[in-house]
């Protein structure tokens, strides 16, 4: 599946590289920059596509639950990206190779991880043609397009922000932005690496009834993650203009009103993703579909209109706004409702138990 998707995905890309003008896209108006273009985002198709066919293996790892070994292989590929990006940047290579290095870094760690799945660690788990079963990609496909859905709008209400800041405040600007994400970026990986681990975890716990650990595990979870991102929150937020400096070999300033946005953004999202974890691990997903078409929405018109306002640090405090009013706050009634649903399930089940006849097993859960 991950196979013909990604054929189909390349080909509908190269499509539309071929008809978009992708200088005026971007908004572009330096003659380097408008040649650059064009190579540059044929690097980003190519290394979508292979990201999207070699996240087989973080899937099987996450229903084994270890998606702390793909988040130790993603920190390689991150590590050794960045520094590879910060010795092309010094010696002033252009930007297709610059993209390169650093998705391309990503890949081969993802090649590395799913190499060492299935050769080394689990070599009957390797693909193969004989075990295709239409049944399974169809129900596989149905459970995909909400999946989709949600990836959808999400891109369009999280991942737009450099498209928005560049057709709003212009490419130096969306250069700022990109700079301070990069900056809080190590916070967002910390976070995930923190709550991934936990979605097959819910699902496995819910099939047991066992819903006291997982009401501990989603307060704690939360808790833990906005601590853990804390300190290095604070060191983006007071010294990052400081860092980017040193990072870029150049004076740099972000503005507090941008960097303050993106420290209280960080602790939100881990926030929202340990709540979105767990309806996942619930397999509450059609719930989320509305929050999360609402939540882009909301979004790109808050972000426009704030940039348009108050500069690049509109986009991220758009984002702020946006995401506390239509996700954190349905989710803080969704949440709570669904989990009481859970232990009603749990003590129905638990007292059905008994009644069964004598060596007789329970269904199992599918």
């Amino acid at each position: 599946m991950a196979l013909a998707f990604s054929a189909v995905l390349l080909a509908v890309l190269l499509v539309l590289d071929a008809v978009v003008p992708w200088p005026t896209v971007f908004n572009l108006s330096s003659p380097t920059a408008i040649a650059e273009v064009g190579p540059a985002v044929k690097v980003v198709i190519i290394c979508i596509v292979f990201h999207v066919l070699l996240g087989v293996a973080v899937k099987v790892r996450t229903g084994y639950q270890e998606v702390y070994v793909s988040s130790l292989w993603d920190t390689l590929g991150v590590v050794s990206g960045f520094c590879a990006l910060v010795a092309l940047i010094w010696r002033g290579a252009s930007l297709p190779w610059l993209i390169l290095v650093e998705m391309g870094a990503q890949i081969l760690a993802m090649m590395g991880n799913l190499a060492f799945l299935f050769l080394v660690e689990r070599p009957w788990l390797r693909p193969t043609w004989s075990c295709v079963s239409f049944d399974s990609i169809r129900r596989l496909f149905n459970l995909g397009i909400l999946f989709f859905i949600l990836q959808v709008t999400g891109i369009v209400g999280l991942y737009s922000d450099n498209l928005l800041a560049i057709w709003t405040c212009g490419p130096e600007a969306a250069g700022l932005y990109a700079i301070t994400v990069k900056l809080f970026g190590p916070c967002r990986l910390l976070a995930s690496t923190l709550l991934s681990p936990l979605w097959p975890a819910y699902g496995e716990a819910i099939a047991r009834g066992d819903i006291a650990w997982v009401r501990r595990t989603l307060v704690g979870s939360i808790i833990a993650a906005a601590l853990v991102v804390l300190p290095l929150n604070l060191v983006g937020l007071f010294f990052g203009n400081e860092l980017a400096s040193l990072w870029l070999q150049r004076p740099i300033s972000l503005g507090y009103g941008l960097l303050a946005g993106m420290a209280l953004w960080v602790v939100l999202e881990a926030i929202g993703a340990g709540l979105n974890i767990f309806l996942n691990g619930a397999s509450a997903i059609r719930v989320q579909i509305p929050v999360s078409v609402s939540f882009a929405v909301v979004a790109v018109a808050a972000k426009v209109t704030l940039a348009n306002q108050f500069g690049i640090g509109g986009i991220i405090w758009g984002t702020v706004l946006a995401y506390s009013g239509t996700v954190l706050l349905p989710y803080g009634r969704l949440v709570p409702r669904h989990m009481r649903e859970l232990a009603r399930r749990a003590r129905q089940n638990a007292a059905a138990a008994p009644s069964l006849p004598h060596g007789a097993g329970a269904a199992p859960s599918e």
